[in-house]
C-alpha cells in the first residue's frame, strides 16, 4: 500500500501583513487560521487571523480578537509587554472550537499560581478561574495529557454530601481539563456556549458499581472504593461553558492504596511522591502513574485506574527500584523523573505506539527510558509511530536514534499547545505547521 503524502502549501510570514505588537504563536489544527496573543491597554487578548487563501489576497485577515479575563494581571515592567514576559499556554480542541488559557500571574520563575480561562472561539464568550497552581507551566511535554475530548458528564447531586454519580449526561461535543495542583487535579467539564445541534440526554448509572469496569481490568484486579472526589466552583464568567468542576485528590488515593498495605508499607501517612496522568478513557476512566518513596532505599511505582463516576479504582501494574538503580539520594527529583518516565512509557503501550508496536522485542522495551525519541516541537502527527519494521532495528541500536521521533501529539491528539515561550526567549521560529501539515508558515 502506497501513502500519498499531501502536498504541504508554504506561506511567508513577511506576507501575512500581521502587525508587530502581534505575537503568532501557530496555525490551528487545519491550517485555517493563526494563532496569536496582543497587550492593549493593559487587556490581552487572543488574535484569530484567516490564512488567505490560494488564489487573491496574501494578507492574514482578522477574524476576531477575544478578550482573555485575567483579574490578578500582570506585574511587570510597563515598557514590556505582557506577552514577551509572563507565561502563556494555550490548549486548543482538536476541532479548532474550545479552549483553555493558562497564564501565570507573573513572570517571576518561581511563581506557580495563575489563571486558567475556558472559552469558545466560535462565540467568544469566556469563563475564568483566578489564583490556581499551575504545575507543568512552560513544559509542553507534560501539558498535552491535560487536555480530553468526552462524550458524557457525570451528573451529580447538589446535596450530594459526597461525590455519587447516580446518572451522565450525553453529549456529542465537550472536554475535561485537569489542572496539575501539586497533590492532585482540579477537573473541570467545558461544553460549546451554543448548543443547539448538541443532543443530550440522561443515563442511568448501572446500580451495580462494577459491572461496567473499563475493559483494562481484563485480569479480574480487586476493585476498591474510595471517597477522594470533592466538588467545587472557582469559575467566574459565561457559565454556560463550565459544566462542572471536582478536585481529585491523589495523596487521598495514595494513602488508601498503601493504608490496604500496612505490612507491605509500614512507613508514616506522609511520604515523598510523584504522579502523571496516562489518560482519560470512554470519558469516566483516569489511569495514572503515582511513585513514591518506601523508606531511604526503594521507591514503588503503581498505574492505577480511577473511575470518575463511580469513584473506584484498581491496580493495573506495580513497579521498583532501589537505591542503587535511583542513581540519587534525593527522592523528590527521582521520584518526579521516574513518573514522567512511567508514564510516558505507559502511554506508549497503551497505543502501541513507537518501540511498543514491537511486541515480539517487549523483553528490550519495558524498563528502558523512551523519553528521548519524543518531539515536541510541532502539533504533527506522524504516520510512522506504528510501523514494527521501522522500530525494531531501533530498539536493538538505539544509536540511530536521530530518525526514530515520536511526536507527542500522537500520543495525546485530543489538543494542540501553543505558547509564547519562544517570544519571551526571542527565539523566533523557522517555521510553523499544523497538524494535517496542509499548510506551513516560514
Amino acid at each position: 500500500i502506497h501513502t500519498i503524502k499531501k502536498k504541504t502549501r508554504t506561506l511567508l510570514f513577511q506576507e501575512l501583513g500581521t502587525p508587530p505588537s502581534e505575537a503568532v504563536l501557530g496555525l490551528d489544527a487545519s491550517g485555517s487560521f493563526l494563532i496569536g496573543l496582543e497587550e492593549c491597554n493593559s487587556t490581552l487578548k487572543l488574535v484569530q487571523r484567516a490564512v488567505p487563501s490560494s488564489h487573491g489576497r496574501k494578507s492574514a485577515s482578522l477574524i476576531q480578537k477575544l478578550p482573555l479575563e485575567c483579574p490578578v494581571f500582570i506585574n511587570h515592567d510597563d515598557e514590556e509587554s505582557s506577552v514577551a514576559t509572563i507565561p502563556i499556554e494555550i490548549l486548543l480542541s482538536s476541532d479548532s472550537r474550545m479552549g483553555i488559557v493558562r497564564i501565570q500571574n507573573s513572570s517571576t520563575p518561581e511563581d506557580t499560581t495563575g489563571t486558567l480561562i475556558a472559552l469558545d472561539l466560535r462565540t467568544g464568550k469566556t469563563a475564568f478561574s483566578p489564583n490556581v497552581r499551575l504545575r507543568h507551566l512552560n513544559n509542553t511535554k507534560t501539558i498535552r495529557n491535560l487536555f480530553w475530548n468526552v462524550t458524557q458528564i457525570p451528573i451529580v447531586p447538589k446535596d450530594s454530601p459526597n461525590w455519587l454519580c447516580r446518572k451522565v449526561k450525553a453529549i456529542t461535543s465537550a472536554h475535561v481539563v485537569f489542572n496539575d495542583e501539586d497533590d492532585g487535579y482540579r477537573i473541570t467539564w467545558i461544553i460549546p456556549d451554543e448548543r443547539e445541534e448538541i443532543a443530550e440526554k440522561e443515563m442511568l448509572l448501572s446500580a451495580q458499581k462494577h459491572s461496567s469496569v473499563s475493559h483494562i481490568n481484563s485480569s479480574n484486579k480487586a476493585i476498591h472504593e474510595v471517597n477522594i472526589l470533592q466538588r467545587e466552583h472557582t469559575w467566574e464568567g459565561c457559565s454556560n461553558l463550565v459544566a462542572l468542576e471536582a478536585f481529585l485528590s491523589v495523596e487521598a488515593l495514595l494513602n488508601d492504596i498503601r493504608s490496604r498495605r500496612k505490612r507491605v508499607f509500614g512507613y508514616p501517612r506522609v511520604v515523598e511522591y510523584s504522579y502523571e496522568l496516562v489518560s482519560m478513557d470512554r470519558s469516566r476512566y483516569v489511569t495514572l502513574v503515582i511513585c513514591f518513596a518506601n523508606g531511604p532505599e526503594q521507591a514503588i511505582a503503581v498505574v492505577v485506574q480511577f473511575d470518575i463516576f463511580t469513584q473506584t479504582y484498581h491496580e493495573l501494574k506495580w513497579g521498583k527500584k532501589h537505591r542503587q538503580q535511583l542513581q540519587s539520594s534525593v527522592h523528590e527529583i527521582l521520584l518526579k523523573n521516574w513518573s514522567s518516565q512511567y508514564a510516558f512509557n505507559q502511554r506508549m503501550e497503551d497505543l502501541g505506539v513507537g518501540p511498543f508496536c514491537c511486541c515480539a522485542l517487549k523483553k528490550h522495551i519495558d524498563k528502558k527510558d523512551w523519553r528521548h525519541v519524543l518531539d515536541d516541537s510541532q502539533n504533527i502527527i506522524s504516520c510512522k509511530n506504528t510501523n514494527p519494521t521501522f522500530w525494531s532495528d531501533f530498539i536493538t541500536d538505539p544509536t540511530i536514534h536521530k530518525e526514530h521521533r515520536i511526536t507527542i501529539a500522537s500520543l495525546y491528539p485530543d489538543c494542540d499547545i501553543f505558547s509564547n515561550a519562544a517570544v519571551r526567549k526571542e527565539l523566533p521560529a523557522p517555521v510553523l505547521r499544523c497538524r494535517s501539515e496542509s499548510s506551513e508558515i516560514v
